[in-house]
């Protein structure tokens, strides 16, 4: 049941990204104004993502209110700088297969974004290594360890979520039109 809620939750968070998303890329305002409700839509995904993600985790690693006191903080930062990281980590796969894409091949171009993505890679680790030792800090070894498997169960969750909504988002134009014109 409560696996149920969690995945319904998700469910909520992601519909409501696919949803401002697609305003976004429908609205014939100007590409500035866009940018802005494209950002914010994103800091309202990142608050519920956010949110549902330290409440999960204070039930799966049975956080006190004193730990949760003291965790959430690097927590938050962490959870925040890693969801930002990892939109610039897809922006650079994207351009990653536009550059080999492309007809001549840009050997410094490509040497550029490697050397891009390597220091977005630092800087996730760093924010992962911070949340790690904030934890080892103020948690038990259980739950140091429950937590580990939280986060690996929540991130997976995540990615399923967000793949399935993108697949219902591609067949809903094909829905929407007239049979004549599929």
């Amino acid at each position: 049941m409560r696996q149920r809620i969690y995945c319904a939750q998700l469910l909520c968070v992601c519909l409501s990204l696919a949803l401002s998303s697609a305003q976004v890329i429908g609205a014939e305002e100007s590409r500035s104004r866009a940018g802005e409700v494209r950002k914010s839509s994103q800091e309202r995904v990142l608050r519920g993502v956010l949110a549902i993600y330290v409440w999960k985790m204070t039930d799966a690693v049975g956080l006190t209110e004193e730990q949760a006191a003291r965790v959430f903080p690097t927590v938050r930062k962490s959870f925040e700088t890693r969801w930002q990281l990892a939109a610039k980590r897809r922006n650079f796969l994207e351009l990653f297969r536009r550059s080999i894409d492309a007809a001549p091949q840009q050997e410094s171009e490509l040497k550029r974004l490697l050397n891009q993505w390597e220091e977005n890679e630092a800087k996730l680790q760093v924010a992962q290594e911070e949340m790690r030792q904030t934890l080892t800090k103020i948690l038990s070894p259980e739950q140091q360890a429950k937590s580990l498997l939280f986060e690996q169960q929540f991130e997976g969750d995540l990615v399923r979520l967000i793949a399935e909504i993108r697949r219902e988002q591609a067949q809903r134009p094909l829905q929407n039109k007239p049979a004549m014109e599929r």
